[in-house]
């Protein structure tokens, strides 16, 4: 969402979307702050949901099936 508005303000210079721009970069930092991100060990028992996704959706490290999945979250990981 950021992104396409800044993509707008280099086009046109308009004030209601610079103080839309302000608005989303002040609660984007609140929201993405290290001081409310919680960060969980992720294991095997987490819900298959949470796990599919993750297989979906994991791009640096591409995860081929569940069984990867399982390999990664073992023991010692």
């Amino acid at each position: 969402l950021r992104a396409d508005l800044l993509s707008i303000l280099t086009k046109e210079n308009a004030s209601s979307l610079r103080s839309l721009d302000s608005f989303l970069k002040e609660k984007l930092g609140m929201w993405l702050s290290p001081a409310t991100l919680e960060l969980h060990q992720i294991t095997w028992d987490d819900p298959a949901s949470l796990l599919e996704k993750i297989v979906a959706y994991e791009a640096v490290h591409p995860i081929s099936n569940l069984l990867d999945l399982k390999r990664r979250l073992g023991i010692g990981r």
